[in-house]
């Protein structure tokens, strides 16, 4: 295998791709919105994020299982299965080199586009305010690792694992270190995150709606409790 991969890669330095920097944030317009017939509105409520190699990328993680990634999500519970404002919402991570983005998605019917945002920005202030439970934050601890020692059983996963480390990472990390470095993370831990990264100057939306429907969204994005 190491001969197969010499001969298909080389040794060596490789050259390196230089790219042009990520702009300072915030920048870009707060709203973009997108007029389409559809019977369903489509929206993206994003916050500035984190670069790939950043030391509390694994607080990242965390904080975002525990606000929209799955259906025990905050999110989940609170804006689809109570309030009933969404038909799916969740949250995601974008990672590049020298920046981030945070970012929660949601489908909704048009007439429910400002609570439903309203709602989101509710959790996204309440993860900022408070202190994650300590059986909550065990919960989604359990949850990511599960899902990462399961997925290291595939051969595709683990590949990806591997190259994707090599080609994009500063440091290989093996399954036994990637899972310490989750463990490690505390309550205190996500909400400082969570206060550096949900702030009102940061936050941006992008909005897909029938016509007539979507309008003047800028003055929704505001924080309960106000962190500029």
């Amino acid at each position: 295998m190491v001969a197969l991969v010499e001969r298909a890669f080389g040794t060596g330095e490789a050259k390196r791709r230089t790219f042009e920097p990520a702009p300072a944030l915030p920048a870009g317009e707060r709203v973009m919105s997108v007029r389409r017939d559809t019977t369903q509105a489509q929206l993206c409520l994003g916050l500035p994020g984190l670069r790939r190699d950043d030391p509390e990328a694994w607080t990242l993680e965390l904080l975002n299982a525990i606000l929209g990634d799955g259906m025990s999500s905050r999110l989940f519970q609170s804006v689809r299965e109570e309030k009933g404002l969404a038909y799916d919402v969740s949250s995601y991570i974008v990672d590049y080199a020298d920046t981030g983005a945070f970012v929660v998605s949601a489908g909704v019917d048009p007439d429910k586009i400002a609570p439903a945002i309203a709602s989101i920005l509710d959790e996204m202030a309440h993860i900022r305010d408070e202190v994650v439970p300590e059986d909550e934050l065990a919960r989604s601890k359990r949850y990511l690792a599960g899902r990462l020692e399961l997925r290291m059983e595939e051969t595709r996963h683990l590949a990806s694992w591997l190259g994707g480390q090599e080609a994009l990472h500063e440091k290989v990390l093996t399954l036994d270190e990637a899972l310490a470095e989750l463990n490690a993370v505390t309550s205190e831990g996500i909400q400082k995150l969570a206060g550096r990264l949900i702030r009102d100057d940061g936050l941006r939306l992008s909005v897909v709606a029938p016509p007539r429907r979507g309008r003047r969204l800028e003055s929704l994005l505001r924080l309960p409790g106000g962190a500029a």
